[in-house]
C-alpha cells in the first residue's frame, strides 16, 4: 500500500528567497461570468462533479498546487482550474514569487467561483526581483529548501512510468535548480506538462528514490 501511495504523491519544493515578491490574492467569490459557466465541470475519481474556479491575473506562468483536478488551463485574463467538493485552500506559485497558501470557505460542487490575483510590489520591486534572480550564485549562496507532499494529480506520463513528480519552485529557474541536483545521468528527467523544455517545471524520479541521490545535500539544508 505505501509503494503505491508514492506513485500518487507529487513533491513540492520551495526555496526561501528574500529577493521573491508576493502574491496579492483576492476574495474567493461566486461567479456570475457567462463566459466562464460554459465551461462544465470536470468530475472526480469519484465521478463527482467538481467545483469551476476561474483566477483572474496578469501575472505570467502561474502554477496552482494542492487538491485540484487536471493541470490549470490557461485562458484569457488567467487561468482556469477544477476543484474537488470541500477544497479550503490551495498553494499558488510563479516565477520570481515565494510560494504562497491562499484559504478560502469550502467550494461547492458544481458551482463556478472566481477571484483576482494581483501583487503587493510595484514595478520598480519587479524589475528588482528579476534582475536579483538573474545574479543569484548558488555556488556562494545557501538556499533553504522545504520538502512537502502535493496530492494533485499527476499527468498521466508520469502514472504510466510508475515515477514521482517533483515541482520544482519558480523563484529558482531550472539552470540554477540544476545547481543543486545530483550529477548522475539518470537521476532525474526533466518535465513540463505545457512542452516547456527551456525551463521546465519539474523533474520526474523513480519512484522510492532516496532525496540524497536528487538533490547535492552539501548545497541543500533540508527542513525536518
Amino acid at each position: 500500500m505505501k509503494q503505491g501511495l508514492l506513485f500518487l504523491l507529487a513533491c513540492l519544493l520551495l526555496p526561501v528567497y528574500a529577493g521573491a515578491l508576493t502574491f496579492a490574492p483576492g476574495k474567493m467569490v461566486k461567479s456570475s461570468n457567462e463566459t466562464l459557466q460554459r465551461i462544465l465541470p470536470r468530475p472526480d475519481k469519484q465521478e463527482d462533479p467538481t467545483a469551476v474556479l476561474f483566477i483572474k491575473t496578469d501575472i505570467l506562468r502561474v502554477s496552482v498546487r494542492g487538491h485540484i483536478i487536471g493541470m490549470p488551463r490557461r485562458v484569457n485574463e488567467g487561468y482556469v482550474l477544477f476543484v474537488p467538493q470541500g477544497v479550503t485552500q490551495l498553494q499558488l506559485n510563479a516565477p520570481l514569487y515565494q510560494t504562497q497558501i491562499i484559504r478560502f470557505k469550502p467550494l461547492q460542487s458544481g458551482n463556478y467561483y472566481e477571484m483576482v490575483l494581483g501583487t503587493q510590489e510595484d514595478k520598480a520591486d519587479v524589475q528588482e526581483a528579476a534582475r536579483q534572480s538573474k545574479e543569484l550564485d548558488l555556488n556562494h549562496t545557501r538556499v533553504s529548501v522545504e520538502l512537502d507532499f502535493d496530492y494533485m494529480e499527476l499527468p498521466e506520463a508520469i502514472r504510466e512510468g510508475r515515477g514521482s513528480l517533483i515541482y520544482l519552485d519558480k523563484t529558482l529557474d531550472f539552470a540554477q535548480w540544476q545547481q543543486l541536483l545530483m550529477k548522475h545521468k539518470d537521476s532525474y528527467l526533466p518535465f513540463d506538462p505545457h512542452g516547456n523544455h527551456k525551463n521546465p517545471c519539474c523533474i520526474v524520479v523513480a519512484a522510492d528514490t532516496p532525496v540524497e541521490d536528487v538533490f547535492n545535500l552539501h548545497r541543500v539544508a533540508m527542513d525536518d
